[in-house]
Formats: C-alpha cells, structure tokens, sequence
C-alpha cells in the first residue's frame, strides 16, 4: 500500500496490492462489484467516470503479515480526514482540519509503513486536540507516534490596526475596498506570532493557482501589482 507524497498537500492518488487465496478470487470480484455499484450511487454525479478494476499480478516478494494488515488498515479507516469544524465567526472559513497525507513503506524495514497525518487550525487549541485524537486511534492499533513540528494557529484579526491602513490604500489605488478573508493554510505569520504574540500582521501576495500540485503556477502580471501596492502601504507606516 502506498499513496500520497507531501505532508502538506492532498494525496492525489493511491495504490495496492492484496492477496487472496486463488479460490477467493471469483468471490473478491463479486464484493469488488457490488462495491462499486455503491461508489457510483454515492458519487456518480461528481464522479461518473468512477470505476474500479481487479487484475491478476505475480505476487511480491514481501507483503504485510495478516495480523499487522488487519490494523494497519483499521487504523487508516478509523482516522479522520478532511474538515472538522467551520470557524463560528465566518461560517464558509475551515477552522479546523486534518488529512492522511500520505502512507509509504518504511525504508530498510520489513512490514513496516510510515503513516503520515498533518493538522490544521487558526485556533491552536483545537489542532491539539485532533492531533491527540488521531495518536491514540494509532496508539491503540500498537503502532508508535511521533509528533514533529507544525504551523501553530493565527486567528484572523478584523479589528487590525495594519489592515485598515491597507483597506485605505487599496481603494486609493485601485478604487475599491479589497476582498479580505482568511484562508485555511499553513503561513509563516502563524509562526511569528507564537514568538512575537503583539505583532498585528496581515499577508498578502500576487495570483497563484493549483497551489501545492504539480499544476501550480503564477500570474507573473500580479507580482508587479502587489509589489507597488506594498510600497505605498510602506509609506504610510
């Protein structure tokens, strides 16, 4: 099993190999088609190339012991991805997610996977606890944790001092007030405030698209914009 390569980015795709007896396999590609049929009631409408294949390979020279695959698998299935709370304050802003970001076998070890799982909130409190819940379901499963350093949470401050000068500025250079919003990112300024917790900040940047995928890319004419707008904001500090 293997899927997933970035700690901070989506998995884009996933794969495995399973053995079964030879007897079973008439009776897996029954399960494998019903299964199916459900993938496609549930997500057809967003997903209606959905379609899942069983081909017969020669077996590997390793694969995970049974009793190890049984919890590996549990685990993974037990542990949450995805959203798991909105912001109150603006209820169309992520305040809180966690995704299995991806699982790799273990270089130089025999039956053994590398799992790995990143956290994100504005509120730290609350990034904490995801991630205490996500050790125990894999402390549960026997399997050893380990937790490396993250982005801490930097909540959205409306009342900034800093972004009314740049609301201002903004409008006299372009003739309307920015869109203002909070995004559901790791950012550096999350880790300067944790050092220097009275700095009032506010990020801005040029156009970017499919940011952390292999199709990211820059609208090189906003850099130009953004540069001659942080200028102005300069000179007015």
């Amino acid at each position: 099993f293997q899927g997933g390569n970035l700690s901070n980015a989506i998995p884009r795709e996933a794969a495995c190999i399973a053995a079964v007896p030879f007897a079973s396999k008439e009776q897996l590609r029954v399960r494998l088609n019903l299964f199916e049929a459900a993938l496609q009631a549930e997500f057809g409408k967003n997903e209606p190339d959905l379609k899942l294949t069983l081909d017969s390979i020669d077996a590997p020279a390793t694969m995970l012991k049974p009793e190890y695959a049984t919890r590996f698998l549990q685990s993974m299935y037990a542990c949450p991805n995805g959203v798991i709370r909105m912001n109150k304050d603006m209820p169309e802003q992520v305040d809180t997610s966690t995704n299995l970001a991806s699982v790799k076998p273990t270089a130089g070890k025999e039956n053994e996977w590398t799992i790995v799982t990143s956290q994100r909130s504005s509120i730290e409190s609350s990034k904490i606890d995801v991630v205490n819940r996500i050790r125990a379901i894999f402390e549960l499963a026997g399997m050893t944790t380990t937790h490396t350093e993250g982005y801490p949470g930097w909540a959205p401050n409306t009342e900034s001092p800093l972004l009314k000068v740049m609301v201002d500025v903004h409008k006299e250079m372009y003739g309307e007030a920015p869109v203002v919003y909070a995004i559901h990112a790791g950012l550096e300024c999350g880790l300067f405030l944790q050092k220097y917790p009275d700095w009032d900040m506010v990020s801005i940047g040029p156009t970017m698209r499919g940011v952390h995928s292999p199709d990211e890319c820059l609208y090189v004419p906003s850099v130009e914009s953004v540069w001659n707008y942080l200028l102005a904001i300069l000179e007015r500090l």
